[in-house]
């Protein structure tokens, strides 16, 4: 919903950061890491903590997005 409102405020920039960083940034050497452990259970919680990078960035972008339209 985040990438919507950032793209619908002109920013689309801002969500194309964030679903780079999520998937190529996050995601992948997170879970990669992860799998070096020899547990590959592991594996899984690189999607959660690719989720709250993902939605912090979110956040930090809105709030941007938002500050823009108040001035």
């Amino acid at each position: 919903v985040a990438g919507s409102v950032c793209q619908a405020l002109r920013k689309p920039t801002y969500s194309l950061i964030t679903s780079v960083a999520r998937q190529a940034l996050v995601l992948l050497p997170v879970a990669y890491l992860l799998s070096l452990s020899g547990v590959l259970d592991l594996v899984w919680f690189s999607f959660p903590i690719a989720e709250v990078v993902s939605f912090t960035l979110s956040f930090i972008f809105l709030k941007k997005a938002f500050k823009v339209l108040e001035n």
